[in-house]
């Protein structure tokens, strides 16, 4: 994320982009979880715009960007923003854990926190329909701890056997750029998905069919 704020510092000048990148889910204060680790990035954010406002400031626009399992730390923060100091007691160290594998139980609903964020109803679904945007990037390869297929959501196969792709390529570059205008990779036949785990389910073992 330092590359990202150094790349975006040396493009916008300083009264056009503002940039904040949160300190205090560094080290090992990522195994408190996402729901502690959301609200230390809340308040981070609340705090640095009191900042920028005492400094004769202005912020117009807000944009949130998570990389990895800062994704989903990111998340939480626009539903939260209402709610920010409603905060649990008791936590349990490498609660991250118990998240991830969604053997949680968030604030005694009987639900796990990720399904909850997952609700259309939710505040964490609320807050991410305020703003204008929603991008999400994901490594195909060479990502061995948050691999493709639990990252992304994709209507793309791209594991397909590049041999029975219908690649076109750029004229001069034959087998070096692919010419992404004019290729048809192949679409995944989803299986009638209901939840977001079943719909991943049925996106790695439906047949994949040409588009």
């Amino acid at each position: 994320m330092k590359n990202v704020a150094k790349s975006l510092r040396a493009r916008f000048l300083d009264d056009e982009l503002y940039i904040h990148v949160p300190k205090g889910n560094s080290g090992s204060f990522t195994y408190d979880g996402i729901e502690l680790g959301g609200e230390r990035v809340c308040a981070e954010i609340i705090d640095e715009l009191r900042a920028v406002e005492n400094r004769g400031g202005k912020i117009t626009k807000l944009s949130i960007v998570g990389y990895s399992m800062g994704g989903l730390i990111a998340r939480p923060d626009p539903g939260w923003f209402p709610y920010l100091w409603n905060f649990l007691g008791a936590r349990t160290i490498a609660a991250s854990g118990q998240q991830l594998f969604i053997v949680d139980d968030y604030r005694h609903t009987g639900r796990p926190l990720l399904a909850v964020m997952a609700d259309s109803d939710s505040i964490f679904m609320n807050g991410l329909r305020m703003f204008k945007r929603h991008t999400l990037y994901s490594n195909i390869v060479n990502d061995r701890t948050t691999v493709y297929f639990t990252t992304c959501i994709e209507k793309t196969n791209p594991y397909k056997d590049p041999r029975e792709l219908d690649v076109k390529f750029v004229d001069g570059y034959q087998g070096l750029v692919v010419d992404v205008s004019d290729s048809s990779p192949p679409r995944l036949q989803l299986l009638a998905p209901t939840t977001p785990s079943s719909m991943m389910t049925a996106a790695l073992q439906a047949d994949p069919t040409p588009s």
